[in-house]
């Protein structure tokens, strides 16, 4: 079982901050935008190609970034794929959907004074990502920070804890390097990222994505012994399906603050399996290049559904393993 910690709380005074200044007004955009574009190396097209995504993504908009606080995600965004190409893996795009689900974990946890993975409702990295819309595998890397003074507001000085908190992940050595693992996974091709700040707290998400698979369209809530259909196809052709595995989960139950804050890792699946299907069973694809999956569901609570995928093709016979293989899902089927 995958396990996912959560980074260790730090719990500071702003005087071992040098250099940030508290309490500063952040300028008007107008004035500010093109200049920190500038003063960061992020160029004139990158910027204006994520404000078009940012623009067109209307899903989450409560937690949508303004241009500053978008150039600020541009900003991390580089310095991630910095970490990534020391360990030789593909660089990542920015996801503007899992930054907003990120924005709005951090916004909730900063506000109501938890932090790690879950949120008051219970749910976990995956729930949240998919209950927004997102369909793609999903791993949370989550830092927090609280002071004894308040946070500056100032652009810069977001940056620069942003900036820390990325790389206390990078820091971490093994065995207890969890974060960084995440960070440099081969198989992530998208990351959202997301960050709040509060009275005396401060709140930073990262959000990798394996993206492989085109969904379409499907119910995600159904009542007991209906039938859920799920259409994917391949986005890469160079990839096969291996294994789809259906995860069960209880209903959720809404958590305390204190009962969040003693956890520091998740699991991101349980050991309850209730399907799947093995290279021998998975469907064949239509002519769209589609596999319809069909299953009833005769159980109240949660189904994750993770589809496997394999860089070769199944070679025959009755033994197989997820082992090794990439996460490219993230579909959660609510039954009740």
């Amino acid at each position: 079982m995958k396990i996912i910690p959560f980074f260790a709380l730090l719990i500071v005074s702003f005087n071992l901050f040098h250099g940030i200044a508290l309490f500063q007004n952040v300028p008007g955009p107008e004035v500010t935008l093109d200049q920190k574009i500038r003063a960061y190396h992020i160029s004139r097209e990158k910027f204006a190609y994520y404000q078009v995504l940012n623009n067109k993504e209307h899903r989450l908009g409560t937690y949508r970034d303004d241009d500053l606080m978008l150039l600020s995600k541009i900003i991390l965004l580089q310095r991630i794929n910095e970490s990534r190409e020391k360990y030789h893996v593909p660089s990542l795009k920015l996801d503007i959907l899992a930054s907003r689900v990120a924005n709005k974990m951090s916004r909730e946890s900063c506000d109501n004074g938890y932090y790690g993975h879950w949120n008051l409702a219970g749910e976990r990295p995956y729930h949240r990502y998919a209950f927004a819309g997102g369909t793609d595998h999903l791993s949370e890397n989550a830092s927090a920070l609280i002071t004894t003074g308040r946070i500056s507001p100032d652009f810069d000085d977001i940056v620069k804890l942003m900036e820390n908190a990325h790389s206390g992940f990078m820091e971490e050595k093994a065995p207890g390097d969890g974060h960084k693992q995440t960070v440099i996974g081969p198989f992530h091709n998208y990351v959202g990222i997301g960050t709040a700040w509060c009275g005396q707290g401060f709140r930073y998400y990262e959000e990798y994505l394996d993206r492989y698979l085109q969904f379409g369209p499907f119910q995600q809530t159904i009542k007991k012994g209906e039938t859920a259909a799920i259409q994917f196809r391949l986005l890469d052709k160079k990839l096969y399906p291996y294994v789809i595995i259906g995860y069960y989960e209880p209903p959720l139950k809404p958590m305390s603050r204190a009962q969040i804050n003693r956890l520091n890792s998740y699991n991101d699946f349980t050991e309850a399996i209730a399907f799947q299907l093995w290279p021998w069973e998975i469907p064949s694809a239509n002519r769209d290049g589609y596999i319809t999956l069909r299953k009833r569901f005769t159980k109240k609570g949660l189904y994750y559904i993770q589809v496997y995928l394999s860089k070769e093709p199944y070679q025959g016979g009755r033994r197989a393993s997820s082992r090794g293989k990439i996460q490219a899902s993230g579909i959660v089927i609510k039954v009740e």
